[in-house]
Order: structure tokens, then C-alpha cells, then sequence
């Protein structure tokens, strides 16, 4: 009666696009709800009330499988409506990526400083690098205090500038590592038998 057979194409269009549209929106929602609940795991560091980032591998699969999801969304014609929240989505990933890097370089190098600097004679040796350490393992320390009470990937990693402060840190760090070094050779040249010794 509506004469609807006389517009086959028209409506096959419109409902084809609400299809791929539709698809889109469930797509953004699922990655929404993935990262509602998303939790780094956090675990204790030697029972000293410290904690540490652990077991990565699921968070990189949920991050890749949703960026190449979020790539695919961008190259349909039907992603003009979404463009907004695939942009967000594409940062905050991009930005989780880079927070949980940034905490696993920070943690390996501030693991295997922290040995080294309970020892009293390498802060007396290196006093400056010593209470720059110090600093290091404070922020740490908070940091990853705070991530453990929660832990939520999507949160956790946006908390305001936390990549430059883990970026700051790890300079730090390296430059600390450095003055280790150097340190170490001056022993070695001091006493050449430890040339056959690994820094370790």
C-alpha cells in the first residue's frame, strides 16, 4: 500500500548503512566495556609493602586486538558518525600502550637499582646519584602504591601526566646507571682482575 517496491533501492541503501552503522557502535561499545573492566595486575614485591606491574601479555592482546579494530572502524565510509569516539579511543589506547611500557622499563631499572643502593657503601661513593635514587624510588613507590588500591588499566594509566613523570624517571635512572658504570670502571682499573667480573 505505501508503494515501498518502488524505492527497493533506496531502502536496501538506508538499511545497509544502519546495518554497518550499527556494527560500529556495537564495536565502540564492546571496546568501552573491555576497558571498564581491565585491571593491571599488581603484585606484591617482596614483602616489603612495595608493589610491582605483572603478567602483561593479556593487556597487550586486549590492546592490539582493539587497535586493529579501531583501524578497521577508520577506513569504512560508515565511520563518520563514530569519528569523535574512535579518535578518543585510538589516544587512550595509544596512551595505555605507552604508560605500561614506560612502568615495565622504569620497574626493571629501579628493581635492580634498589639492590645496589640499600648498601652503604655505594652512597657513600655516589651520594648525588644515591638521593636522586632515593627521589626515583619515593615516586615509584607512590605510584604504584596508588595503582594497586586501583588498579583499572583505562584509569590508572590517565592519571594526569603520568607518562612524562615515568618518562623523567627514566632518564633519571639511566643517567644513575651510568654514574654505576663508571664507578664500577674506575674499581676495575684500580684493581684489573675484576675486568674477568661481570657488573652484576
Amino acid at each position: 500500500d505505501l508503494g515501498l517496491d518502488q524505492y527497493e533501492e533506496t531502502v536496501m541503501s538506508i538499511s545497509g548503512q544502519a546495518s554497518k552503522e550499527l556494527s560500529i557502535e556495537e564495536s565502540l561499545q564492546t571496546i568501552e566495556n573491555t576497558w571498564a573492566t581491565t585491571n593491571l595486575e599488581i603484585a606484591p614485591y617482596k614483602d616489603r609493602g612495595h608493589f610491582i606491574l605483572r603478567g602483561t601479555d593479556e593487556i597487550y592482546q586486549l590492546l592490539e586486538d582493539n587497535q586493529v579494530t579501531l583501524s578497521t572502524m577508520k577506513a569504512s565510509r560508515f565511520v563518520k558518525a563514530f569519528e569523535t569516539q574512535v579518535d578518543f579511543w585510538e589516544r587512550a589506547l595509544s596512551t595505555l600502550l605507552e604508560v605500561v611500557e614506560l612502568i615495565l622499563v622504569v620497574q626493571r631499572q629501579w628493581m635492580y637499582l634498589e639492590n645496589i643502593f640499600l648498601g652503604e657503601d655505594i652512597r657513600k661513593q655516589l651520594p648525588q646519584e644515591s638521593n636522586q635514587f632515593d627521589e626515583i624510588n619515593q615516586k615509584f613507590k607512590s605510584i604504584m602504591t596508588k595503582l594497586n588500591k586501583d588498579p583499572n588499566a583505562q584509569r590508572g594509566a590517565h592519571t594526569p601526566d603520568l607518562p612524562k613523570t615515568l618518562s623523567s624517571m627514566n632518564t633519571i635512572l639511566e643517567h644513575i646507571q651510568k654514574s654505576l658504570d663508571m664507578y664500577l670502571e674506575t674499581k676495575r682499573q684500580l684493581f684489573p682482575r675484576f675486568y674477568f667480573v661481570s657488573n652484576d
